[in-house]
């Protein structure tokens, strides 16, 4: 299961520390008010809920976005980011969590593969024979201060792990570009004569070409029916998405990966930012104090 940690802390003073914990599996509102503890939210592929304890006035997150799945026998996916915020936020007020998921690996017999939660691209398909479709992309980890069905819920997220993207599928004759890590290019599919172009990584102005989108990573592409090429990897989700590998187009072509998202952090300080290697899985840790 993917989680999302949060450890709460509560005000210090000269003579007092409270500490307390608490733990949420599965989905739903947290109800219950604690000084200081810990929160810990596992992925559930929905929107979560968090209501900031009394007297707390900060939050330190740390988010880590989801890995996009590889290509089937192709390439490998690329990895979430890591990102580290400090938050101010108000006692009682209420915040909304999305854990990202990892993108689905590629699929045989000319099925799509899915993106992960929050915003990961769909990976192509391929047009069967010995060619093999592409992964998805990962989907973003983000704190944000409106529901998802809120209208200009995207302008109120606070900390964006961006996904990585998903790896491109192979071609009877091998190869399958790799997925880019978050905010990175995917790789070319190297092999055939019509291989797929990579999907470019998203950028702090602009999605990745060439379907990224606002909050959405690009699909990657299919392959005609009956035309052996693998499919193209999706692209990460995150504060712009990245571009959807182009899958091959004959000749026994691989397809390319997808490009990773862009992280996005609007706290008050920024004090760790990178791609997060360690962790197949997206976990958040939130410390409030």
């Amino acid at each position: 299961m993917r989680m999302l940690r949060l450890p709460l802390m509560a005000p210090r003073t000269r003579s007092t520390l409270l500490t307390a914990a608490l733990t949420i599996a599965g989905a739903g509102a947290i109800t219950a008010i604690a000084q200081a503890g810990t929160v810990t939210f596992t992925h559930t592929g929905g929107e979560q809920t968090f209501i900031v304890p009394a007297g707390v006035t900060n939050l330190s997150v740390v988010a880590i976005g989801g890995r996009g799945g590889a290509g089937l026998v192709g390439g490998s996916g690329g990895f979430g980011a890591r990102a580290l915020a400090e938050l101010a936020v108000s006692p009682g007020q209420l915040l909304f969590v999305l854990v990202g998921g990892n993108g689905t690996p590629g699929q045989r017999n000319a099925l799509t593969a899915g993106g992960g939660f929050n915003g990961g691209g769909m990976g192509g398909a391929s047009g069967g024979g010995e060619c093999r479709g592409g992964g998805g992309g990962g989907g973003a980890s983000d704190v944000r201060t409106a529901a998802v069905g809120a209208s200009g819920t995207l302008a109120t997220r606070l900390v964006t792990a961006a996904g990585g993207g998903g790896g491109g599928g192979q071609s009877f004759n091998g190869g399958g570009g790799a997925g880019g890590d978050a905010g990175a290019p995917g790789s070319g599919g190297g092999v055939g004569l019509a291989s797929g172009n990579p999907g470019a990584g998203a950028t702090a102005s602009a999605a990745g070409a060439p379907n990224g989108a606002l909050g959405l990573g690009g699909g990657g592409g299919s392959s005609a029916t009956g035309v052996c090429g693998g499919g193209g990897g999706g692209g990460g989700g995150g504060t712009f998405g990245g571009g959807g590998g182009v899958n091959g187009s004959g000749g026994d072509s691989a397809g390319g990966g997808g490009g990773g998202g862009l992280v996005d952090v609007r706290g008050l300080h920024q004090p760790d930012l990178g791609r997060c290697r360690q962790h197949r899985r997206p976990i958040s840790n939130v410390h409030v104090g």
